[in-house]
């Protein structure tokens, strides 16, 4: 047990030092927007679902920015895009943020360029081509907004992000 404990120490640690990385990624992708509790949040959520690291990051650079057409906040569309996306759901991608992806579309056609037929791609397979579309489709749209400057909503979210974050780290 004792051999046990400490060779899984450096597993561990690693695993922190990757989270405390992804955490800072999010963060930075979201505009500083997120606090910690949030950037956690939105990581696991997606990790569940299948995606990669870079994947979250994109995921949540492509939120900030389509959140501004939706007049979202950046954790409510990075939710909304994950779910849309490890669902198939994408109906509410193109209503609110202006994305058109045909799931069923997707999927048929990454079948067939595979030899495989559309039934055959399991769940986490049709959410990484899902995931591949969305990207494609939101592109136009995330480049046309600027990134730079935060918006004043933005901001607002980034100050009840702090505050809340505050409070969190007060009540440890």
């Amino acid at each position: 047990p004792a051999a046990l404990g400490t060779a899984t120490a450096p597993r561990a640690a690693a695993a922190g030092q990757s989270s405390d990385r992804l955490i800072k990624r999010l963060q930075a992708a979201s505009g500083e927007i997120l606090n910690v509790s949030d950037a956690m949040q939105a990581a696991s959520r997606a990790f569940i679902q299948g995606f990669d690291e870079s994947q979250i990051v994109r995921v949540m650079e492509a939120a900030r920015q389509l959140s501004k057409i939706a007049g979202k906040d950046v954790v409510e569309a990075f939710n909304d895009i994950t779910v849309a996306v490890t669902t198939g759901m994408t109906r509410q991608l193109k209503t609110t943020y202006g994305v058109v992806i045909d799931a069923e579309q997707a999927v048929k056609d990454f079948a067939a360029a595979n030899g495989r037929a559309a039934e055959d791609v399991t769940e986490l397979g049709k959410a990484q081509v899902i995931l591949a579309a969305f990207f494609t489709r939101s592109a136009p749209q995330v480049r046309a907004l600027p990134e730079a400057h935060r918006s004043e909503s933005e901001e607002v979210q980034r100050l009840r992000n702090n505050l809340e974050q505050l409070k969190e780290d007060l009540g440890k």
